[in-house]
């Protein structure tokens, strides 16, 4: 009889935990969290915690990245290199890189590298574009507080668009918008190009490099397809790889006005190589560009 009475007590207190735990299971999930296994997330990416948002997707912190180089070539850069990706602004003599592209990334030394790369490309276009000697380089890596977003739609729309101004100390408005931000975006994903521009980011630009260029566009592009796009003729690229590798094997770094070498009227000088692998270059970056869909929407 005893064990009869301990027995209905148990089953009473079994079914009341159960009945508690149902409870409690119910409640759960009317807050929004789940009781069953695997439905608890795992470790917190801490490095992500930090830098973003609990309930949106929006960073807290932003990288940013001072740029050092002529002032009146970074107020060319900002003028066109301005979207959510990848923007420019210019601050007392120094330019600051931000944007969407930096901001995925999580530490200081992939941010480093990704900014090393960009500026790279970027100063190769100003020496094909506008002839500059000095290269542009980065100076610092910081992570600052995210802007409100509230306060940067209110303030642009009081300030007016400077897509059509022209930089300062003169330098004349020679990029359009659209087209150096598609080249650099297709130089980013295309690591031949990449290399080939990297290349060309130099004021030394001797027979060796020049050889090493154009092997690389050849080699992406195909000779025949060179020839098309360039306008070059079979016989003006042989003379351009002859002037290069017989410079390269010389160690000939000879100034613009450098002479064919006695014995070889036909031999291309060194500053007409140069001209040509410019030439050579942009004709290349335009082709590709113009041949891959998409490309200005990203």
């Amino acid at each position: 009889m005893v064990a009869a009475g301990v027995a209905a007590a148990e089953d009473v207190v079994v079914a009341a935990a159960g009945a508690a735990d149902a409870r409690m299971d119910r409640s759960f999930r009317a807050s929004g969290f789940a009781t069953s296994p695997g439905a608890f997330p795992g470790p917190v990416d801490i490095s992500r915690a930090r830098r973003y948002s609990t309930f949106r997707e929006e960073p807290l912190m932003r990288w940013k990245v001072g740029i050092a180089g002529p002032p009146a070539v970074l107020h060319q850069l900002a003028i066109v290199v301005s979207n959510d990706d990848m923007r420019l602004d210019v601050r007392d003599d120094l330019a600051f890189l931000s944007g969407a592209r930096l901001d995925a990334l999580s530490d200081i030394a992939s941010v480093q590298r990704e900014a090393e790369r960009i500026v790279t490309i970027m100063s190769a276009f100003a020496r094909l574009l506008l002839g500059v000697s000095d290269s542009l380089r980065v100076v610092d890596v910081a992570e600052t507080p995210a802007a409100d977003p509230g306060a940067a739609v209110a303030g642009s729309a009081s300030t007016p668009s400077d897509a059509g101004a022209s930089p300062q100390n003169g330098v004349p408005d020679a990029w359009p918008r659209s087209s150096l931000l598609q080249s650099l975006r297709l130089v980013l994903s295309n690591p031949a190009m990449e290399q080939a521009l990297s290349l060309r980011d130099t004021s030394r630009l001797d027979g060796s490099r020049l050889s090493q260029i154009c092997r690389i566009v050849e080699a992406a592009a195909g000779r025949s397809a060179v020839t098309r796009f360039s306008g070059m003729s079979q016989t003006a690229l042989q003379r351009l790889h002859a002037a290069a590798s017989l410079s390269a094997a010389e160690g000939n770094d000879a100034g613009d006005g450098a002479a064919p070498a006695e014995g070889s009227p036909d031999r291309m000088t060194l500053a007409e190589a140069r001209s040509l692998v410019d030439r050579l270059l942009m004709a290349w970056v335009g082709s590709v560009a113009r041949h891959t869909p998409g490309l200005q929407a990203r």
